[in-house]
């Protein structure tokens, strides 16, 4: 991960307050009783231009963050409750993007402004000083997640024998496994037919917390290592097993659960736990957008 990532987050929070700031002006002068026409209508140019600019920074931002990085835990926050699990850098850049995707074309060049409460968008942009933090918890998650990259390589560097690469010198290529032997396996769970989702072995730490927030307890983050490296458990009871030490959150994706277990995709989508456990995600994900939509109405106060 290049180093700069948790500043460009940074970087996105501060365009964000700006918007925020225009925005704050703008509503301020529109809904006066005495309102200057001219002065609106300044306040709103300087608002969109800091909106579309904000639009441009973040489709940058998206576009640079690798897999590894959105996979990282950023939560909970108002978006997804504890109960629910954590959210993911980039789930939260999703929905940020999902958001100007729907309100940068009308925003952009606007010649008439009853939309604003035709649409209810005065109403989105209060939500908007949420998204300002979830930026600001990425890059924090970042940095710690680099910092722990950086120092896992280290001390693998010092657990060489002599004569081995030096800190700071490239290290001797080492065989990769990308799945244990496990002789009670199904032939698609050790299948090693290279296709789209499958993943090189992480260390550990790094594939636990594909899964779990990191802050589970050492305990805990090995025994869930113990079950993640047992050669004599098949995928269905390693995914059980994790389950019943920790049940593996909601919103954990089927990609990340792939990358931590060594295996394809395809792999986890045919066992029997993820027919169990998933197979009504999508209903569940529905109606816990209805509900929160819901109290988003009633703490506004309005009906429909």
């Amino acid at each position: 991960m290049s180093n700069d990532l948790p500043q460009r987050f940074r970087n996105l929070a501060e365009q964000y307050q700006a918007v925020l700031e225009h925005w704050s002006v703008f509503w301020e002068r529109v809904n006066t009783e005495e309102r200057n026409r001219w002065a609106v209508w300044d306040a709103w140019q300087r608002f969109e231009k800091a909106f579309v600019g904000a639009a441009s920074t973040l489709a940058g931002l998206k576009a640079a963050v690798p897999p590894e990085v959105a996979n990282i835990w950023i939560g909970p926050t108002e978006l997804v409750p504890v109960y629910c699990g954590y959210l993911r850098v980039g789930e939260a850049l999703e929905a940020q993007a999902k958001f100007f995707h729907t309100w940068l074309p009308r925003v952009a060049g606007a010649t008439n402004l009853h939309w604003i409460w035709d649409t209810d968008f005065y109403r989105y942009m209060d939500w908007f000083e949420r998204d300002q933090g979830e930026l600001r918890k990425a890059a924090e998650a970042c940095e710690v997640w680099y910092r722990k990259q950086e120092a896992e390589a280290i001390a693998g560097l010092l657990k060489q024998p002599d004569g081995a690469a030096k800190v700071g010198e490239a290290a001797p290529a080492e065989p990769v496994i990308t799945r244990q032997a496990n002789p009670s396996a199904t032939p698609e769970e050790t299948a090693q037919t290279a296709v789209a989702g499958d993943v090189t072995a992480e260390p550990d730490a790094s594939r636990i917390m594909l899964i779990y927030a990191p802050d589970k307890g050492t305990e805990r983050m090995r025994q869930l290592a113990d079950v993640i490296n047992d050669s004599t458990l098949n995928l269905d009871n390693k995914l059980r097993k994790l389950n019943a030490i920790l049940p593996i959150p909601i919103t954990t994706s089927l990609r990340a659960l792939a990358q931590a277990l060594g295996v394809s995709a395809s792999a986890i989508r045919k066992t029997p736990w993820w027919k169990e456990h998933r197979a009504r995600r999508k209903e569940m994900e529905k109606e816990e957008r209805r509900q929160r939509l819901a109290d988003r109405r009633e703490h506004y106060g309005f009906d429909g």
